[in-house]
């Protein structure tokens, strides 16, 4: 399949071109105006949206097993980490807010309150993050 990288982005052949019929059709035409022919194993790298790159060549290569791409996909899923855990300490947070406003005692045996048992789980997601970061 024919096709023109233009940073990063795919542009396909128009059907026809300069009133040429079937201009998409003519590999000497498409090759003389920068067109390559992708392979179908290409063509699905690039589908799927990632873990590919293009060589100098303008040809697309696998990067899922390079260093640099799993740095990268790596930082993704722990910064997507840390915000769930963020978001988890923000709930916390209005419940805290109760906690202080309605104190109640969470266990008779220990005389643990809800904002301290609150505060304990708040501590530990910090930790969590602290230890991501």
């Amino acid at each position: 399949m024919y096709a023109k990288n233009e940073n990063g982005i795919l542009i396909f052949p128009p059907q026809n071109k300069d009133n040429i019929l079937n201009y998409n059709q003519n590999p000497t035409l498409l090759e003389t105006d920068g067109y390559i022919d992708y392979t179908d194993a290409e063509m699905t790298l690039y589908n799927s949206g990632n873990g590919y790159s293009f060589d100098k060549n303008n040809k697309i290569i696998d990067i899922t097993q390079t260093n640099d791409y799993k740095s990268k996909i790596s930082a993704a899923e722990k910064n997507e980490k840390i915000n769930d855990l963020q978001l988890q300490i923000s709930e916390l947070d209005r419940k805290r807010i109760r906690a202080m406003c309605e104190p109640e005692i969470k266990d008779a045996t220990t005389g643990q309150t809800w904002l301290e048992y609150y505060n304990l789980q708040v501590n530990e997601l910090r930790n969590e993050i602290t230890e991501l970061g």
